[in-house]
């Protein structure tokens, strides 16, 4: 009888188990499948509030046309937009919105522009003191400034901050925030330990955005195309596009059907449509206008280095004693099915004391994963991984 007992027992308990394991692994399948829930909006410790900048003043859909009015200034309206394809189109345009700046006037002075040799950026105070951990974010201020040293009041400059550590192969890419007066922020997270170096780009000037916007409007067909036409012993060559100008010459309409892709050709005057063979780069039409190809110079106001105002490098600790919490919030944002599978792993491992997963009121997910927060990322690995590394 006692031995039937306790056989009666351990079968329970192995059905418990077998239970529990069954329930664990239904509650992960249901957090993988729904990423969502994990996004928990985290709010990044900083004091910088981007200004919204939108392509187009919001308005209510349309009700009355089903299609959308053509641009006057566009002329690759080869057919026209339905009410969804509007949408997305603005969606898109949002997406991608810069900032105006001041249009430069017909005579402007070069040293009324932006100058990287000029400008500089400042790394900022940390909020827990001198020291940064992993976990922190690094936040540092760019101030724009002319030819003229005279600081610029208002935005629009293409800049690229990147955060980077050589030795390690590492490197992590800042959010750049354009204040609209000529200073900017950028913010980084302090992802591996050790030396990380800031560095700003100057890639174009507040005045040749606006330039290059004019282009993009007025001149869309800058890159040129053509297609080699041949049948026989006759050979033709034409232009070709996305879109076309109209003219009295008729076009080849080659869109694809699928996904829609336009691609049009201006019809060869003895062969038809179906003998085009080949497709080739043709060139490429600058068509700047008087003085604005100073906006566009290699080591002067084209993809230059800013330089710093005083130190340009930080030296980043590992995590802080009782960082699990905060770090682990931007934890799963980045790596959500990780730590989503870290947590079930470690409910499991407690309830059934497997010796090869400590079962410490210090167990984190850290000690879980181990191998990404015990060491710097191996040679050319992605950084981001290393940010694992919330240990309490």
């Amino acid at each position: 009888m006692w031995l039937k007992g306790f056989i009666s027992n351990h079968v329970n308990m192995k059905l418990l188990k077998t239970c529990v394991i069954l329930l664990l692994l239904t509650v992960l399948f249901f957090v993988l499948r729904n990423m969502d829930l994990l996004q928990l909006h985290y709010e990044e410790n900083s004091t910088i509030v981007p200004k919204k900048v939108t392509s187009a003043p919001p308005t209510a859909p349309p009700t009355a046309p089903t299609t959308a009015p053509p641009r006057p200034d566009d002329f690759c309206t080869f057919k026209p937009l339905s009410l969804a394809d509007a949408e997305e189109e603005r969606l898109l345009l949002d997406s991608i919105a810069w900032p105006e700046s001041p249009r430069p006037p017909p005579f402007f002075l070069l040293n009324q522009t932006s100058d990287p040799a000029h400008s500089t950026f400042t790394i900022l105070p940390g909020r827990g003191g001198v020291e940064r951990h992993i976990g922190d974010q690094l936040e540092v201020m760019i101030q724009m400034y002319d030819f003229q040293g005279n600081p610029k009041k208002s935005g629009g400059d293409v800049l690229l901050a990147r955060l980077h550590n050589r030795a390690l192969e590492a490197g992590v890419a800042g959010r750049v925030v354009d204040h609209l007066n000529g200073s900017y922020s950028a913010v980084f997270p302090l992802l591996w330990e050790g030396s990380a170096q800031v560095e700003v780009t100057l890639v174009h000037s507040s005045e040749a955005v606006t330039v290059l916007h004019r282009l993009n409007r007025e001149h869309p067909e800058r890159v040129l195309f053509k297609s080699l036409f041949r049948s026989g012993s006759i050979s033709e060559t034409a232009s070709c596009n996305v879109c076309l100008r109209q003219t009295n010459q008729p076009q080849c309409n080659y869109t694809d059907l699928r996904i829609g892709e336009p691609w049009f050709c201006y019809k060869p005057k003895k062969l038809s449509c179906d003998d085009r063979i080949n497709h080739m780069r043709a060139g490429f039409n600058v068509r700047l206008k008087d003085k604005e190809e100073k906006l566009f110079q290699s080591k002067i106001n084209l993809k230059v280095f800013i330089h710093s105002s005083g130190p340009a490098n930080v030296t980043v600790l590992p995590p802080r004693k009782g960082l699990l919490c905060k770090c682990s919030f931007r934890f799963i944002q980045i790596h959500r099915d990780v730590a989503s599978a870290c947590l079930v792993m470690l409910a499991i491992s407690r309830f059934l004391a497997w010796p090869s997963i400590p079962s410490s009121p210090e167990l984190s997910r850290a000690t879980v994963l181990r191998s990404p927060c015990s060491r710097p990322p191996p040679a050319g690995s992605m950084p981001s991984t290393h940010y694992a590394g919330c240990r309490g």
